[in-house]
């Protein structure tokens, strides 16, 4: 139980273990929300979809624009990475600092 108080009173960090947690959690379920956002939008907009539609096969860029898609989506996992592992590296950093300091 202290440690549960210690967390919420902030007296003791978030474990390097919770963040990777966190960050699989992330890696596959940020994809997931994406898509369902996606789903939302065209549902509810159906001419934002078929505008879309229209532009890919007027200009040609489907595919193209498909490839832009999948390079977004690994450049945001990248980058959910890169902050996940500064986060695990500043834990680790203040947890040696506290151990030297006692």
């Amino acid at each position: 139980m202290d440690a549960i108080i210690g967390y919420l009173d902030f007296d003791l960090l978030i474990g390097p273990a919770v963040i990777k947690i966190l960050y699989f959690v992330g890696a596959f379920v940020m994809p997931f929300v994406a898509w369902l956002l996606l789903r939302r939008i065209s549902s509810r907009y159906p001419q934002a979809t078929r505008s879309f539609s229209e532009l890919a096969g007027k200009t040609g860029k489907g595919p193209r624009a498909w490839l832009l898609f999948a390079l977004a989506v690994a450049v945001l996992e990248m980058t959910w990475r890169v902050v996940c592992e500064y986060f695990i590296a500043c834990l680790q950093i203040s947890q040696t600092l506290e151990y030297l300091a006692n």
